[in-house]
């Protein structure tokens, strides 16, 4: 039996969007990014 982190980590390698969007939504990362004052884009 697979380890927890072997698992997340081939969900991750199988993954078509970029792993962290499952662990950090973007409203989190721009709320974060708008608190701190940086912009981009």
């Amino acid at each position: 039996m697979a380890n927890q982190a072997a698992i997340l980590k081939q969900k991750f390698q199988d993954s078509v969007a970029l792993p962290l969007t499952h662990v950090l939504p973007a409203a989190v990362l721009q709320q974060v990014l708008a608190a701190q004052g940086i912009r981009y884009r």
